[in-house]
């Protein structure tokens, strides 16, 4: 399955444009895409403040297929790490099967991307753990969900529908 990087596009500019917008009025630095990743329709993008960019390194991206076997991207996960001064981050965003009776599906899937998905030099989601933070990012079609042990934000989907008219075609 192909990637169309058109709506992620399209995410990217919407969401920096309405972040700057913010930033503006709040007397505040404007935001800069650090990286982008796309596994068909599920996407991540990690923005950040332009006067952070010095104390990042070692960003890289990552993506793990789990729609059919591992052989199609229809599911699977996105992630993005980093180095950021001396913590490691990693951001993972995963697309699983839907509904109450496939949670069997959704734990093997899980598995799979927790134990398969891999950066250079073979590092894996639980290397950041170690001396760093993971968090998980679920979205569905009534909010976005950042996870983590010590926190949960969840957003309305509604503004982000005005703010990008390509997200109103997700469903």
């Amino acid at each position: 399955m192909n990637s169309d990087p058109t709506r992620k596009q399209a995410w990217e500019r919407a969401v920096r444009k309405t972040l700057n917008r913010h930033a503006r009025a709040a007397g505040s630095e404007h935001y800069v895409l650090l990286r982008s990743g796309q596994l068909v329709g599920a996407a991540l993008c990690i923005f950040v403040k332009s006067s952070v960019l010095k104390h990042i390194k070692n960003v890289e991206g990552s993506v793990k297929k789990t729609g059919m076997s591992g052989m199609a991207g229809n599911k699977g996960a996105v992630a993005i790490r980093m180095d950021y001064a001396n913590t490691q981050i990693c951001f993972v965003t995963a697309h699983l099967a839907a509904g109450f009776a496939n949670y069997e599906e959704r734990n093997k899937d899980y598995a799979t991307i927790h134990h398969g998905l891999r950066f250079q030099r073979n590092r894996g989601i639980d290397d950041h753990g170690k001396r760093g933070s993971v968090s998980w990012l679920q979205a569905t079609k009534s909010f976005l969900r950042l996870c983590n042990l010590d926190r949960r934000l969840q957003l309305s989907y509604r503004p982000w529908r005005r703010a990008c008219p390509a997200a109103g075609q997700d469903r």
